[in-house]
């Protein structure tokens, strides 16, 4: 069996346009080590979802993406909080 986790996510009004639609591209951004260094270092103590918008038709579900988005176009993007029950939920 898979391991799966489901999250709800509640969109301002003002985001639903840009964010919720088809192509849009979720990844959740965690610390990565390698032999070329250490990336994402700020994420140790709390992990964020990464967002690359679409530009498909209005859509409601998603799929997490299983590699974090690195597109240089959104490092300085929006930043939005995620609330989780429990510590360590979303990694």
């Amino acid at each position: 069996a898979r391991n799966e986790v489901q999250a709800k996510a509640v969109l301002y009004p003002e985001y639903v346009q840009t964010f919720a639609r088809g192509g849009t591209r979720f990844s959740v951004v965690t610390p990565q080590i390698s032999a070329a260094g250490v990336e994402h270092l700020d994420t140790i103590l709390q992990p964020y979802i990464n967002v690359e918008p679409g530009r498909g038709n209005p859509r409601r579900d998603f799929e997490l993406q299983e590699a974090t988005i690195t597109d240089s176009r959104y490092l300085d993007g929006l930043s939005i909080i995620v609330e989780a029950p429990e510590a360590g939920s979303l990694g």
